[in-house]
């Protein structure tokens, strides 16, 4: 019953269940993505290791316009009205995956057109239009494990969630160094692809037993009573992804035009995986507390939401203290790993775990955003950071790599003051569904 699953479980019992598991899975799959990167870039080298870098960061860029942001909005809806509407929860589910199958076939058929203009044109490097070929299917399978994703953290299907993640990460490292060795770049960008193709339908078959087991059911057709999330959720959170990943892909695609642009972004790709990991210690607090907090504000306890938030404040500043001083310390050591070659980029990865330590701020104000229905405000934000990420690239252009780490540093720094700012006035002005002034 959906009344046993709200329960007596306290709120911070919830939360701690989710970031137990969260913080295991995603230990697991960015463990094997690091050693990854770590595997192609001694097998291609820094050249075609950049090369490598770019494409994804292409692909990414074309994943926002195909509907990546579906997680965050899947996460957010199915967390508000799995407890008091199921059906309602069940056909924005049925919406959102088939969103994400229609957005995703449009996103390779663009990717295969524009493939040859973005290689010559844009990269300057015309052999690399096979490879945006081949990684276009990440596009299509990205988007739809998005949809899979957020729905299973709506539910708080934490456990799952976070095996399939583990399980992911791991499919992937296999793939991309078999592929480096087998494939040079084709191979590697093919590989790629290996944890999120065999992980789709289980992830699939696990989600719709999690709706059935909380009475949640997935309708075939009539969803289209639900088009007006279209608008109120869904195209914001989606707008979240394609304004953040077009700001990052212009920085290195202004870094790979420089002499010698490609090893610059290869030593940019290499600290990049390894900031990612301060990045990800932060986001496994705010990303099991998110649904939770979505789910206290629709009932109303504002104050269980501000205790809530205080602890989660606390905790990530512990937590990113922890993780991004070794990195800091440690960051010549971990591009050395790279190769010989890479040894000078431990100023980069340095600047970048300051960063995205910075950036912890900004995922928990995000949460406070995104849980209170301020998707359109978080919108401002990320362009926000984007315009100043860009405006440091200019700035920075000099050094190169290190350019770049600065410019994230800069924007970090600036859009925490200006999200801080948004978050306070969120809770301050926020009502639960059905309230009155």
């Amino acid at each position: 019953m959906l009344s046993d699953f709200r329960s007596s479980r306290g709120v911070g019992m919830r939360v701690a269940r989710g970031t137990v598991w969260s913080t295991a899975g995603t230990i697991a799959q960015q463990g094997c993505l690091t050693l990854a990167s770590i595997l192609a870039a001694r097998i291609l080298g820094m050249v075609a290791f950049g090369e490598f870098g770019l494409v994804r960061s292409t692909i990414l860029t074309f994943g926002a316009l195909a509907g990546s942001g579906l997680a965050l909005a899947a996460t957010k809806v199915v967390a508000e009205h799995r407890s008091n509407d199921a059906a309602l929860a069940g056909r924005t589910i049925a919406l959102l995956f088939n969103g994400a199958l229609v957005a995703g076939a449009l996103a390779i058929a663009s990717c295969h057109l524009l493939a040859p203009w973005l290689a010559v044109t844009v990269m300057q490097a015309p052999e690399l239009a096979s490879a945006l070929r081949l990684a276009s299917i990440l596009l299509l399978l990205n988007a739809v494990g998005g949809v899979q994703n957020g729905v299973l953290l709506g539910l708080e299907a934490f456990k799952p969630f976070s095996l399939l993640l583990g399980a992911e990460g791991l499919l992937t490292l296999i793939g991309i160094g078999a592929g480096s060795a087998l494939g040079g770049l084709d191979g590697a960008v093919l590989g790629s692809a290996l944890g999120p193709l065999l992980v789709a339908l289980p992830r699939h078959r696990i989600m719709r037993a999690e709706c059935a087991r909380l009475g949640i059911p997935l309708p075939r057709r009539g969803t289209a009573a639900e088009l007006p999330l279209l608008w109120s959720a869904v195209l914001p959170a989606v707008l979240i992804g394609v304004s953040a990943q077009p700001f990052e892909w212009l920085g290195r695609v202004l870094l790979a035009r420089r002499p010698d642009g490609y090893a610059a972004v290869g030593v940019f790709t290499a600290a990049y995986a390894w900031s990612q990991l301060v990045a990800f210690a932060a986001t496994q607090l705010t990303t099991p507390a998110m649904p939770v907090m979505a789910n206290v504000l629709a009932t109303g306890d504002r104050r269980a939401f501000r205790r809530l938030l205080g602890v989660l404040g606390l905790a990530t500043l512990g937590v990113t203290i922890v993780t991004v001083v070794p990195v800091i310390v440690l960051s010549g050591v971990i591009m050395r790993a790279y190769g010989a070659d890479f040894s000078p980029g431990g100023t980069v990865l340095a600047v970048l775990a300051a960063a995205y330590g910075v950036s912890a701020l900004s995922t928990l104000f995000r949460a406070v955003l995104v849980s209170t229905g301020r998707f359109w405000t978080q919108n401002l934000h990320v362009v926000i950071w984007g315009t100043v990420l860009v405006t440091g690239v200019f700035l920075f252009d000099r050094f190169d790599a290190l350019g770049l780490a600065l410019a994230y540093l800069m924007a970090f720094a600036v859009v925490v003051v200006t999200q801080g700012i948004a978050a306070w006035r969120a809770l301050g002005a926020h009502r639960p569904a059905g309230a009155t002034a």
